[in-house]
């Protein structure tokens, strides 16, 4: 099977939508903030979203996103991602492998985006192979600010590899 990598330029950002705080889109993956209603999810389904990647840690809010989408027939994966110390080799061939194995449209959420957005650049530049500035551009494409753990994200993909 081929590797399906995201396609860096087919970008939106920041659309149009009063039920989420952030919501863009990079080619087949949808990226937003936290999720926390029943019309959220209903959204995201009209969207053709076929499977989401959770990477929130199971503590940040007290929705139960999981059941939620399940209920719908939306496949749920949680990843687990505290902070730049858990951008590891296996959570990102993990995530590799399910855009790899997605059939459809993918939502890539935390509580305010910025691991999905580090994930997905980390991602398109150490396993998809898109040059180091391209993979860095797509923060700024996404409209996001320069935090720390974007920052660390620049770090690791300047140096070529994770540390861990």
């Amino acid at each position: 099977m081929t590797m399906r990598c995201v396609d860096l330029t087919d970008v939106e950002k920041r659309l149009p939508n009063s039920l989420f705080d952030y919501l863009s889109r990079v080619d087949h993956i949808f990226i937003s903030s936290k999720i926390e209603s029943v019309e959220q999810i209903d959204f995201i389904k009209s969207l053709g979203v076929t499977a989401v990647i959770d990477l929130k840690c199971r503590d940040e809010v007290d929705f139960n996103d999981e059941k939620e989408f399940l209920g719908v027939g939306i496949e749920y994966k949680n990843i687990p991602i505290s902070g730049v110390c858990d951008f590891t080799q296996k959570n990102i061939q993990e995530f590799s492998e399910l855009i790899k194995n997605s059939k459809g449209k993918i939502l890539l959420y935390c509580k305010s985006g910025n691991r999905a957005v580090a994930l997905l650049t980390l991602n398109s530049c150490l396993v998809c192979g898109h040059p180091k500035k391209r993979a860095l551009e797509i923060r700024e494409k996404l409209d996001f600010e320069n935090t720390d753990l974007q920052k660390s994200v620049k770090q690791i993909i300047e140096n070529g590899r994770l540390d861990n």
